[in-house]
């Protein structure tokens, strides 16, 4: 399609384009306010394509933060290419998807809202041999049910997604779970300052945890054990996070949780030192163990070994 064949070019007041229509949005997750800033020094360097629909309205093509970013530092005329409403939709859309894949790299939110809008405009054949192939999604595979699922989330939990405070997996187990929940849970993760990866872990054992006792998120986080944790004043940040996931983890494996504390029980007079320790096999699914000694000499290492009631150092 050789769109330019049918534009103009126009100056317009960015207000007067309606910016928070979705047609051809390809989410971007990133602060506007450098582009805000180079758009007060410099001005917009690439000129926008807007459409003119069917019922007058101009909604934005390409560069919709180019004009978001103007509307913010108030510049009222931008110069701007123009395209008639009968450019079909499809097309535009493909124009907007190469425009911004050659721009930047899409992170998984960008990346879920993407796969779910082009499932929506496209033949399953098109939409996979002409985009999903070019993102690495398989039209077979696990990760294309699960964009579509994470495409449903709420903005908020998307941007935690786009930004990494989040995993994909974790986003994935939050699409599952109501609305009500996912808050509480980021209020959790806000106050217990958790990383992707613990945040991840705790998310999961909620989830389990959930199901299996056949009650709500916020009830689990609610209950007198998490909130004896969680509001502990005289507990700081790191010791209620360490609490609350051992807490978790007790209530998704309690025989695991009495053979480590028997264990720790056990060994713990040994390996206090800091020199001796007692390892157990995986999951403890044996008595087995394995005893590493540390030492920084030879001869330390005799009077560990001693100390143990070995002889063959006497």
């Amino acid at each position: 399609m050789s769109w330019l064949n049918h534009t103009r070019t126009v100056t317009l007041n960015p207000i007067e384009i309606d910016l928070e229509d979705c047609t051809y949005l390809i989410p971007c997750y990133t602060e506007l306010q450098p582009l805000a800033i180079s758009i007060r020094r410099v001005g917009i360097l690439h000129q926008p394509l807007i459409q003119m629909t069917a019922d007058q309205r101009l909604i934005p093509v390409l560069g919709r933060r180019r004009l978001k970013a103007a509307a913010e530092v108030g510049l009222s005329s931008v110069e701007v290419g123009v395209i008639d409403s009968d450019v079909p939709e499809t097309d535009l859309f493909r124009l907007a998807f190469w425009d911004n894949l050659a721009l930047r790299e899409l992170d998984p939110a960008s990346t879920a809202t993407l796969v779910s809008r082009i499932l929506e405009l496209y033949p399953n054949e098109v939409a996979h041999r002409e985009f999903l192939s070019v993102l690495g999604v398989s039209p077979d595979g696990f990760r294309l049910q699960r964009f579509k699922s994470i495409a449903e989330l709420e903005e908020t939990t998307l941007q935690a997604l786009a930004v990494g405070r989040i995993q994909e997996k974790t986003a994935f187990i939050l699409s599952k779970v109501d609305m009500n929940d996912r808050l509480h849970i980021f209020k959790l993760i806000q106050e217990l300052r958790l990383n992707s990866n613990k945040a991840a872990e705790v998310v999961s054992h909620l989830f389990d945890l959930s199901a299996t006792m056949g009650t709500s998120i916020v009830n689990l986080l609610d209950c007198e054990e998490s909130q004896s944790i969680l509001t502990n004043p005289s507990a700081t940040t790191p010791e209620k996070t360490a609490q609350f996931r051992a807490m978790l983890r007790k209530w998704k494996y309690p025989e695991l949780a009495i053979m480590e504390q028997d264990f720790h029980n056990t060994f713990h007079h040994v390996t206090s030192t800091g020199r001796i320790s007692v390892h157990p096999t995986p999951s403890f699914e044996d008595k087995r163990c394995v005893i590493e000694i540390r030492a920084d000499s030879w001869e330390e290492a005799q009077s560990i070994l001693k100390e143990l009631n070995y002889s063959s150092f006497q």
